[in-house]
């Protein structure tokens, strides 16, 4: 997600950064950009909006664009631009699902923000006092992990440790990549270094639904995406069907050194699989929302109306209590 700037006369940093460990499967290749412009006096958008998405699409090598721009609470401008997938002629719109990877580590914490907001949870909860089960290689790590610990990546895995148990496709249940913790060996000790990890939002995401008694994908749709006008938005754990309406991912390479092709829809974007317990991890809540422009305008709108040291919202036509804003931790 892209916040553009008025006034700023460059889109972002003009060199691409040799980015390692990047995955071949970009969810998020296809830009999506959501743009607040504070303090823009009219009620229409720039007269040049056109253009700054034409060199924005050039400038990320990207063939489909959607934008949304939130002035005082209210869109005044949701659009599409360019296609769904090089080489077809089917158009992105406002209405068009992008995948956006790890950004969807936000709902996950939003969500057990929601709890701690109820008392059901505290932060700094062990995470074995709901989930009794969950284990990592060091039993004393294994009692003294807190749910603050894993959205702060530093219980002691390495940079992406356990993300093989999920990605690529997988027919196993969150609860079975919990399981497998305890298997992957630290690389620090305990708290004392940060390295990015998706396994332990895999854990979040059944704290919540040992919590709230409700599975992630659910307690997500039901608590954040409803309430906030979210209701276009997808989990990939539902499935797609053929002709829906959702970019495709592309990919440059491994080292983003060739040319943008698309490649084949994994398991998140067909049907999903489903198991005696429930949908398979095809996507965990490290990564698994599909939201649209309009939906995310929502989204913007309502974090717009909410702020404050109490955290309440301005606005009596949203919810009484907001919960934080809504961005990666």
């Amino acid at each position: 997600m892209l916040f553009l700037d008025r006034d700023s006369q460059r889109l972002g940093p003009r060199k691409r950064a040799p980015f390692k460990g990047v995955r071949l499967m970009f969810r998020n290749v296809i830009l999506v950009l959501t743009a607040v412009l504070a303090g823009f006096g009219a009620s229409a958008p720039p007269s040049d909006t056109d253009a700054w998405v034409a060199r924005a699409m050039k400038e990320f090598d990207v063939p489909g664009v959607a934008l949304a721009v939130i002035k005082d609470g209210k869109p005044v401008l949701v659009r599409g631009y360019g296609v769904r997938k090089l080489g077809d002629s089917a158009a992105v719109d406002a209405n068009t699902l992008f995948g956006i990877a790890s950004n969807s580590k936000a709902f996950t914490a939003t969500a057990l923000a929601i709890l701690v907001d109820e008392g059901k949870i505290s932060w700094d909860d062990p995470v074995q006092k709901h989930l009794p089960t969950f284990a990592t290689w060091d039993p004393w790590v294994s009692r003294e992990v807190t749910i603050r610990d894993l959205l702060c990546h530093r219980i002691g895995l390495g940079l992406g440790a356990g993300d093989l148990l999920f990605w690529p496709d997988t027919d196993v249940t969150r609860e079975q990549v919990v399981s497998a913790t305890r298997w992957i060996r630290p690389t620090t000790s305990f708290r004392s270094k940060y390295a990015y990890n998706n396994l332990a939002f895999v854990v979040a995401g059944e704290v919540v639904r040992a919590v709230s008694g409700k599975p992630w994908d659910q307690f997500v749709r039901e608590r954040i995406f409803t309430p906030v006008g979210m209701s276009g938005s997808q989990i990939t754990t539902l499935g797609f069907r053929p002709g829906d309406n959702v970019a495709a991912p592309h990919s440059r390479g491994w080292r983003l050194e060739g040319a943008l092709t698309p490649i084949p829809a994994t398991t998140a974007m067909r049907p999903c699989v489903a198991t005696s317990k429930g949908p398979a991890v095809t996507e965990p809540p490290s990564s698994a929302a599909f939201p649209t422009a309009t939906s995310m305008s929502g989204e913007v709108k309502y974090v717009s109306q909410c702020g404050g040291a109490s955290g309440r919202c301005r606005s009596q036509a949203a919810p009484t209590s907001c919960p934080p804003s809504l961005y990666m931790v």
